[in-house]
């Protein structure tokens, strides 16, 4: 049986898969490796990836969707993940993160993108709804 995700919020336990995949994002948006000293390597981050392997794009994606997979089997039967790297406007390079995760035979799918320059504004927005 997968994990349910919990809520500081009036939310408290989740376990509609649709709800559920929107927390994880969140989650591992917000997430700071360093929160944890003892048990670091069990703390996903897109932070942590993107500071580790922001200097080549195709490491970045491939290390982003094997971190956020391992991240989302915890919690789904099934798990998708694609991520891909374009340059606004601005010439700013933003990350597309796409998932199809299925859980007891429900998919649910999951669409964001993410400046990757900056994290930090990403990070305070998602503050804000949680």
């Amino acid at each position: 049986m997968k994990k349910n995700v919990l809520s500081l919020t009036e939310d408290g336990v989740i376990t509609n898969p649709q709800m559920k995949l929107n927390k994880l994002y969140q989650y591992y948006i917000t997430a700071n490796r360093e929160q944890s000293t003892y048990n670091k390597e069990r703390v996903y981050s897109l932070k942590y990836v993107i500071e580790k392997f922001s200097s080549e794009n195709d490491d970045l994606k491939g290390a982003i969707e094997g971190d956020f997979s391992e991240y989302l089997l915890e919690y789904f039967d099934i798990v998708k993940v694609k991520v891909g790297l374009i340059k606004d406007t601005n010439d700013r390079p933003i990350l597309n993160i796409s998932c199809v995760c299925t859980l007891n035979e429900i998919e649910v799918d999951l669409i964001k993108s993410v400046d990757k320059d900056n994290l930090l504004e990403e990070i305070n927005k998602i503050y804000k709804e949680i």
